[in-house]
């Protein structure tokens, strides 16, 4: 992290000036392969800037526009979907991480839990997710030329979360069969308004950019389909550290009443301090919350 130091050389100086001040909150909008980076763990004078302010993204100058302007609010039911690969060597500690991302959401709002193979694109199409938070756990994909034959590499079409068919859970290493993808999530009926989502998958916040300029991406298209705010992944993340990361994140938003961006960075800076997952990045930075921060 500390190559990308220079990236933030232009905050020092007004951080040492007292301008940014401690708990201030930071929003950017990341170019190009920028947006893939987590900017939270840069150093800031001699710190990761989470450490100092709390870091959201948005989707350019527009997307803030909307978000100031709306009325911000808190969800009062969720709906947690877990799909794990059928071809997992040891699904049990993962059954286990989510149903405690379960427990926690349902100690704090109704939560509806449906069985996991039949989350699949049908159940999708239908579900009504307004003003709800959705946390989906699964497996992401992301497209790279020549990476799995006959997908197209175009993250509008292959980017996303695998999802089960046919009654039965997917499987890694066949060649991705249903997904939701940004390309779903446009053509579906799938309702969004004013959710929040969390997609706690491997490479769920990586984005290509596209003809328009756009990150295509799977956090890209659920805001665009209405979705106040998205909490995905930079890379392929530990579903221990994700579990505690997803926990300590509602509860300090639905529980403690701290605004999405508090509640966000107290359980980025919780894994850090946790001996568990401090010492590697990859364990404590690999979140990021884009769209509503309050």
């Amino acid at each position: 992290m500390q190559q990308m130091a220079p990236l933030l050389d232009w905050l020092a100086p007004l951080w040492m000036a007292g301008e940014i001040e401690a708990d201030d909150h930071l929003i950017y909008s990341a170019d190009e392969h920028l947006h893939q980076f987590p900017l939270h763990a840069v150093p800031l004078a001699g710190e990761p800037i989470v450490a100092r302010l709390a870091v959201t993204r948005v989707h350019g100058l527009a997307a803030l526009h909307r978000a100031a302007a709306r009325t911000s609010h808190r969800p009062d039911r969720a709906l947690a979907l877990f799909i794990p690969a059928a071809d997992e060597g040891e699904p049990a500690a993962k059954k286990a991480a989510f149903a405690e991302n379960a427990a926690t959401l349902k100690s704090l709002l109704p939560v509806t839990r449906p069985r996991s193979h039949k989350i699949d694109a049908g159940y999708l199409a239908k579900l009504d997710a307004k003003q709800a938070c959705l946390h989906i756990s699964g497996h992401g994909v992301f497209p790279e030329e020549g990476m799995v034959e006959g997908i197209d590499p175009n993250p509008y079409l292959s980017a996303g979360i695998l999802l089960a068919a046919n009654g039965s859970l997917p499987a890694r290493a066949a060649d991705w069969p249903a997904r939701l993808t940004p390309q779903f999530v446009f053509e579906s009926a799938l309702e969004l308004a004013g959710a929040h989502v969390t997609l706690e998958g491997c490479v769920s916040g990586l984005a290509k950019e596209g003809i328009g300029g756009d990150a295509l991406g799977l956090e890209w298209a659920l805001l665009a389909k209405g979705a106040d705010s998205v909490l995905a992944t930079h890379w392929h993340v530990n579903f221990d550290s994700a579990a505690r990361f997803s926990q300590a994140f509602y509860q300090g938003w639905l529980r403690d009443r701290l605004t999405r961006a508090q509640a966000w960075r107290a359980a980025t800076l919780k894994l850090r301090a946790d001996p568990a997952f401090g010492q590697n990045v990859k364990e404590w930075a690999g979140f990021s919350l884009t769209g509503e921060w309050r």
